[in-house]
């Protein structure tokens, strides 16, 4: 990975176009390894280039702007994530339209930034519409679908419309269990979450059931 960084670094100036998608691309590389700054400055390098050699609504550059955004989510700076990803969606539905996969994701991720500030009415509304429009783009058993459902499950949890919550839960369940498997780490997720929904609505057997799984 540092060759490949320090390369990119050497050629930034040749071929920009290229150069910046490989820039995003060893991006998402730091961004599963948990390496958030760097994948941040590589991410604004690339906006810098995409900038002369994109239109800001071409989809490469948006691309680009949305890595930067998760980058963003990943140190606990929702506000700006939201702000960046904001800007995508509104490029995304003119350019790709609003029943896009990734129109969609930039909705869901919206939801979610708003989710960790707080602001549960809006990721409630943003999330409904996500979780919605995936089902019938992208079917109930996509995976970005269910992240969505379960997002959603989480939200109807906070505004404590439990039974709300449970139902969502439930299915995403079945559907991971179904999907991945039980050990599956989003299938444990999902347990994990349905058994909190449970107990907070009081003493329950299958919650402690689910937590001494």
């Amino acid at each position: 990975m540092h060759y490949v960084l320090s390369t990119v670094s050497r050629n930034i100036n040749s071929n920009k176009r290229s150069q910046a998608r490989l820039v995003c691309s060893c991006a998402r590389v730091c961004l599963l390894d948990g390496h958030y700054e760097e994948a941040e400055r590589l991410l604004l390098q690339g906006i810098w280039v995409g900038q002369r050699e994109f239109e800001k609504e071409h989809r490469d550059f948006l691309s680009i702007t949305a890595e930067l955004a998760l980058a963003y989510s990943h140190q606990g700076r929702w506000r700006e994530a939201e702000d960046l990803e904001t800007q995508v969606l509104h490029k995304r539905k003119i350019l790709l339209g609003e029943t896009h996969p990734e129109t969609l994701t930039s909705m869901n991720n919206i939801a979610i930034a708003c989710q960790k500030q707080g602001r549960w009415e809006k990721a409630e509304q943003l999330g409904t519409h996500a979780m919605s429009a995936m089902e019938t783009t992208l079917g109930v058993r996509d995976v970005d679908t269910l992240t969505c459902m379960a997002n959603l499950g989480w939200i109807y949890g906070k505004l404590e419309r439990w039974s709300e919550a449970e139902h969502l839960q439930r299915e995403c369940l079945r559907l991971r269990r179904l999907i991945l498997g039980d050990e599956h780490p989003h299938t444990m997720a999902c347990i994990d979450l349905l058994a909190f929904t449970l107990k907070s609505q009081g003493p329950h057997e299958e919650a402690l059931a689910l937590m001494q799984r």
